[in-house]
Formats: structure tokens, C-alpha cells, sequence
């Protein structure tokens, strides 16, 4: 009792040092009189009255000696007013703002950190609000929550009242705080959309469903629907009214990944899936709200690339509602899709949604290569989505018993990046993952299909170019360069074995470079070692070029 009485005093003690320094000097009037003016009472017949700075010095230290939860007497409502009481009482609570204004300046409440609700001051204020409430038969908490509203904002009033509801000494008034905003929000026809506006969520770690006030949202949400029972959107629809389709998917799949959210985010990402089929939307129209038409050759890594894909299964499996009318042309998409040379690689789920959109939009290789992958530069065949478009080809190829040439495809967007893109091929021939390898080894087949078609060979001379090697300017070059290498080793070691090779012409040897230069090359490059059995095969190739592009050998060769 002695220690408790003890701590008693200390508290008191404490308020009236408080109390004490916040006193200006020198005294005009008493420091909690919110008035401009210094006398003791203000208008006799507005009926204001100044609140006693003693009355609430006695408030708060029974505050601290009764519970410290309290904070926020009850006040009964003023009752309904019409025509000129409501012109009288509107300037009233003008009156009545401006005095917790300047009290909350006075009382030095400047910022808002997160033990605002802590603080003496703060407290001190809060009687000042029971003062007026009392006094004015208004609601302590309604003014408390306008005037902390309009000084701060929705958020960061919702942000203070739930950091408040987590301590047992300050828990009491936040709850109080919590029904006065809620019934503010209310009373001023704030949808729950617009409430998602205020309360800004959407920069939580893994978005909205895992923000801090995404609860209270809810909570909010629930009571609007229950006031304005004319209208009652669901959660999924409130969130699609504020945001769109796109980001709330986005939001959904990103909040998937969070324990405390993933069980909501399934269930709202199945309705927004839902009333998808519902209205009809097709395959190509959700693509496009996901905005993956616009995902370029990254769309693989897409996370909305999910979305799409379990609505494809979605549609899939609504029978009124089935994505090809003919069961024959479907039948026949999809086992093209399992058997499709494009080697034993499974077609993922992501790839068959792909391949259904496509199909039923009738779009072939090209325009699938056109839309995703002419951007993709030194990355296209390390792309995941351009193995996909490899499946693709063949896939369709298959189907439409159309022939699709890759490399002519590639040729038509990358006809100035021919070095890079066989650069990275021969890396990826050597690299230690298979499916890169298969990128690799597919490209080339298809390179070489394209360059040797056994009826219409094109000439190496379209390859030459293609590797750039007609811009190295001295031939002693060529012996270190490895595209140069590769032409002659590998490319035209298969393509003189076409029947129809002997008719092909070729000259760019015999015509890029002098002769006597290029001799002096070979001649040189015959002398090393490592270049020996290269310089043999261009001598050779060379005396072949001159005797297809009709020109003599210079002299000094013999």
C-alpha cells in the first residue's frame, strides 16, 4: 500500500512538472485558454466557456489513479437538429475544432510518432475533447477522430489507433477511436474502395493482404456493405473498383507467397478466375487485361503468367464454355503438343495455355516470334520463352503440316547479330544443361535445314555475310577468328556434300580480299601448328571459288 501510494504521488508529481513547464512567461492568461483572447471567459451568449487547465490537471491525475485505460468519457449524442439549430450547432463545432486545434498546438502535439497515444500531453488533450463533448453534447471520440483526421491523415489515424490496441494501457481509447472512425467513414459515404485510396496499402512487403490495416479494411468493408445493404460488392470486387484486374491479380499471386495471406489470396484469386468464365471473357481478352502481350520474351517469368494459365484449366474444364468448337482440331493440337520432336522436354502447363491461345487466334511462328522475342538480343536463345517457341514450331508444324523454318524467322529480326547468336550457340552446345544444349543443337539443325534445303541450296557466301566475316578487313584475321572456323569446318564441310552443292556458287574468298594478301595469309597460318590443317582447307576452298567466280588464281600462288 505504502509503495503503491508511493508511485502515486511520484505520477502526480510528474504531472504537475509537466504541467509546470509548459506555463509561458510571462503569464497573460492561463495556457490551456484556447481563446485569442486573454480574459477569463469567452462570448456569454455562445455559452463557451474556458475549460479549466486545474480541472483537467485533477482529470488526468485521476486517469493515471483509476485505470490507465481510460481516456474517453462516454457522452451521449446531441439529438437530431433541423433548419436553423443545424446552421447554429454546424458553427458550433467550427468553434469547437478550432479550440482542440490550438490546444493540440499549445499542448506542443506537434508530429505523429507511434506513442502519440502515450504521451501526457496527449492524454491532457483528450480531456480537453471530453470537455467541449460535454459541454456541447457532442461525441468526445467523433471529435477526436475529425480533428486528428484533419490534422493527419486516414492512414496514419488508423495506423496510430492499431499500434494503440496492442498496449493495455492505451488499448481502451483505441478501441473507442476505432468505432469513431469507422462510424466517420461511415457518416461521410466512404465506400470501401475509396477507403483503399486512404489508406494507401499497396506498398506492404508482399502487397494489400499483408498490410498491417488490410483487416481493418475489411472490418470497414463489412459495416458499409451491412449500412448500405442496396449494395453489397464482395471483397474481390471492392478491390478490382479501386485497383483493375491486372494489379489485383498481381497482388493476389504476390500475396500467395505469405503464409499469413495465402490462404485469402487463393480463394480471391479463384473468384477473380471465376467471374472471368462467368463473363465471358476469352482466352486472348485475359491475356491482354494481365497485360502479357506486353511481357516481351520475359513472359515465362511473369508471375501473372500463373493467373492465365489456371484460367486456362478453368475454361478447360467448363464445358459450355470450351475454347475450340471442334473436337478434332483440339485433339489434334494437343497430341501434336505431347509427340512434337521438339525433342523429349515435357510441354509445362504454361506451354499448353500458350499453345491453346495461339492456335485459337491462329497465330503462327512468326507473329509469335514478332510479339515476344525481337527484343531479346543477346538473350534470345537463352530466353525459357524462346525454347517454348521451339515447341511451338513444332508443334504447329506438325499440325498444320506446314513447314516452319526457324532460321529464317531469327534472319528476319537478327540479320545483324548473326556473330552473337552463334557465339552463344557454340557456347551453349558445350554448356552442362541439357535443355541448353537442345536450344543450342535445334537452332543449328534448323540453321543448317535452312541454308541446305536440297532442292534450293542457298549459297555459303548467304552465311559468310550472316557471321559478318566479309567485314574483317585483313585475311590473317580470319585464321583467329572462330566464326571463321566454324564456316569452314563445320558449315561448308556439310554443305559440299548436297547433290546439288556443285551448282551453288560461292565467292567470298575469291572476291572480299586480294589475292596475293590472302595467299601471304594462308601461307603464314600453314607455318603454325594450330592453323596448319585450317590454312590447308581455305587453300583449298579458295582454288574452288576462283574456278566457280571465274578468275584467276594471282600468279605468285604458284
Amino acid at each position: 500500500m505504502r509503495v503503491q501510494l508511493v508511485t502515486l504521488l511520484v505520477v502526480i508529481a510528474a504531472i504537475e512538472y509537466a504541467a509546470e513547464a509548459m506555463r509561458p512567461t510571462p503569464v497573460a492568461a492561463s495556457p490551456i485558454d484556447f481563446s485569442d483572447e486573454s480574459n477569463s471567459t469567452v462570448n456569454e451568449g455562445d455559452g463557451d466557456r474556458m475549460i479549466s487547465f486545474d480541472s483537467l490537471l485533477q482529470k488526468a491525475k485521476g486517469f493515471f489513479v483509476s485505470s490507465p485505460s481510460k481516456g474517453l468519457n462516454k457522452v451521449d449524442e446531441r439529438p437530431a437538429l433541423v433548419g436553423d439549430q443545424l446552421e447554429i450547432a454546424d458553427e458550433q463545432l467550427i468553434h469547437i475544432n478550432d479550440q482542440l486545434e490550438k490546444a493540440y498546438e499549445r499542448l506542443q502535439l506537434e508530429g505523429s510518432d507511434d506513442k502519440l497515444f502515450k504521451k501526457l500531453n496527449f492524454l491532457l488533450w483528450l480531456e480537453v475533447a471530453n470537455e467541449l463533448a460535454v459541454k456541447y453534447r457532442q461525441s468526445n471520440s467523433a471529435l477526436v477522430i475529425d480533428s486528428l483526421t484533419k490534422r493527419l491523415n486516414d492512414r496514419r489515424v488508423a495506423d496510430l489507433i492499431q499500434i494503440a490496441k496492442k498496449d493495455s494501457k492505451t488499448n481502451a481509447i483505441a478501441v473507442e477511436l476505432e468505432k469513431a472512425q469507422m462510424k466517420y467513414w461511415l457518416e461521410g459515404e466512404t465506400s470501401a474502395a475509396m477507403l483503399l485510396g486512404l489508406l494507401r496499402m499497396e506498398y506492404g512487403r508482399y502487397g494489400p493482404l499483408t498490410h498491417p490495416l488490410f483487416n481493418y479494411w475489411r472490418t470497414y468493408a463489412k459495416k458499409f456493405n451491412v449500412v448500405h445493404s442496396g449494395q453489397k460488392p464482395s471483397l474481390l470486387q471492392s478491390l478490382t473498383d479501386y485497383y483493375d484486374d491486372k494489379e489485383v491479380a498481381a497482388m493476389l499471386q504476390l500475396a500467395l507467397q505469405d503464409t499469413s495471406s495465402a490462404e485469402l489470396a487463393k480463394n480471391l484469386q479463384k473468384q477473380q478466375i471465376m467471374a472471368w468464365v462467368k463473363h465471358d471473357r476469352s482466352l486472348d481478352e485475359v491475356f491482354g487485361l494481365l497485360g502479357l502481350d506486353r511481357a516481351g520474351y520475359k513472359l515465362l517469368e511473369d508471375p501473372l503468367l500463373n493467373v492465365f494459365t489456371k484460367f486456362t484449366e478453368v475454361l478447360n474444364n467448363t464445358p459450355r464454355k470450351f475454347w475450340l468448337r471442334d473436337k478434332q482440331t483440339e485433339k489434334g493440337t494437343f497430341e501434336a503438343a505431347m509427340y512434337a520432336p521438339s525433342t523429349s522436354f515435357t510441354i509445362t502447363a504454361s506451354d499448353k495455355a500458350l499453345f491453346q491461345m495461339w492456335f485459337v487466334k491462329k497465330k503462327d511462328p512468326a507473329t509469335v516470334f514478332k510479339q515476344f522475342l525481337t527484343k531479346a538480343g543477346d538473350n534470345l536463345l537463352t530466353s525459357p520463352l524462346f525454347t517454348t517457341f521451339l515447341k511451338y514450331a513444332d508443334t504447329y508444324r506438325l499440325t498444320n503440316r506446314k513447314d516452319v523454318r526457324v532460321q529464317k524467322i531469327i534472319y528476319d529480326y537478327y540479320k545483324d547479330e548473326g556473330p552473337a547468336l552463334v557465339t552463344k550457340m557454340l557456347a551453349l552446345k558445350k554448356a552442362p544443361d541439357a535443355s541448353a544444349r537442345y536450344v543450342a543443337l535445334r537452332v543449328e539443325a534448323d540453321m543448317f535445314r535452312h541454308y541446305m534445303d536440297p532442292k534450293e541450296p542457298i549459297s555459303p557466301d548467304d552465311f559468310f555475310e550472316f557471321l559478318k566475316l566479309n567485314d574483317v578487313e585483313e585475311p590473317a584475321e580470319l585464321f583467329q577468328n572462330h566464326l571463321f572456323e566454324y564456316w569452314i569446318d563445320d558449315f561448308l564441310d556439310v554443305f559440299i556434300k548436297l547433290p546439288n552443292a556443285k551448282h551453288v556458287l560461292r565467292s567470298c574468298l575469291a572476291t572480299a580480299y586480294n589475292g596475293d594478301a590472302i595467299l601471304l595469309a594462308i601461307a603464314e597460318a600453314k607455318r603454325n601448328d594450330k592453323t596448319k590443317k585450317l590454312a590447308t582447307k581455305v587453300e583449298a576452298e579458295l582454288f574452288k571459288q576462283y574456278a566457280f567466280a571465274k578468275i584467276d588464281p594471282p600468279t605468285s600462288s604458284s
